[in-house]
């Protein structure tokens, strides 16, 4: 391996005929699959969200897949939206670092966004910020934006009728036990992991056809609603958690959910949630 210098050197002996290319039709099928998963909020037109993709890949399917379920005020970050392993506008291409979200954070306060997203280069885990009180954005954490996503879904499936006793959502062990206690609200059960997601992946296969997956995640900004994909996957993230925003703004405001359910003293949630 060490005297291999470049990709040129690697010569390949295989079966160019065993290689079949997958092409847009299997794009269409995922994004059909992710519009089954959004619970149709209305006014989302209306909704101001700054996305980057870092360089990365989510700039090809995350703007599609909000323009589908009518996220029409979708302002893209130019110079970050053409794939480049060099990210030559950041030290470092990752969601949870301030500095590689400083662009969007800068279009975001110009056009006073409601959300911003930023999805890392292979586009399986996004980062977001808000506004908090004083209009300021704030960068939430893993923790925090799963948190959100959780009681979301779980509100929704709550909503349509659709909790039967038999679903289930999942998180590492490392990830906040504010799950556990979301969940338990709602009567459904949640699973901790090992870290890493192939154990919720290992998860929702051991459940299948009897429990039913909803959604999880851990902290380290990797989410996942549904069960079609089993990893993280940045662009059914991104969807849910504009589409919780779009939620939290027209039922009262988003900064109400991040204060709710991400900064209140112990005493004062506890309170809350009597």
């Amino acid at each position: 391996m060490q005297a291999i210098t470049g990709v040129q050197a690697i010569h390949f002996q295989g079966n160019h005929n065993l290689i079949k290319k997958i092409g847009n039709e299997i794009d269409e099928i995922y994004l059909e699959k992710i519009a089954q998963l959004s619970f149709k909020q209305k006014n989302v037109s209306d909704l101001k969200i700054v996305y980057t993709s870092i360089h990365g890949t989510g700039i090809q399917l995350v703007p599609k897949a909000l323009h589908r379920l009518g996220y029409k005020n979708v302002v893209i970050i130019d110079e970050q939206a053409v794939p480049d392993g060099n990210f030559p506008t950041v030290h470092s291409p990752n969601p949870e670092e301030r500095e590689a979200l400083s662009l969007a954070l800068k279009k975001a306060k110009e056009i006073d966004a409601d959300i911003l997203l930023g999805t890392d280069p292979d586009a399986d885990r996004v980062g977001i910020a808000v506004k908090d009180n004083e209009g300021k954005f704030v960068l939430l954490n893993g923790n925090q934006a799963a948190s959100v996503l959780v009681y979301y879904l779980l509100e929704q499936w709550k909503n349509h009728n659709k909790l039967t006793g038999k679903e289930f959502i999942a998180k590492t062990i490392v990830t906040s036990n504010l799950l556990n206690q979301i969940a338990s609200k709602y009567e459904v059960q949640c699973f901790d992991t090992l870290t890493g997601f192939k154990y919720i992946a290992e998860l929702i296969r051991k459940n299948e056809g009897t429990f039913q997956f909803i959604g999880g995640g851990e902290e380290s900004y990797g989410y996942l609603v549904g069960d079609f994909v089993r990893d993280k996957d940045a662009v059914i993230s991104s969807v849910m958690l504009v589409e919780a925003a779009a939620w939290a703004k027209s039922k009262w405001n988003l900064v109400f959910i991040k204060n709710i359910y991400c900064q209140l003293p112990k005493k004062e949630f506890q309170e809350h949630k009597k």
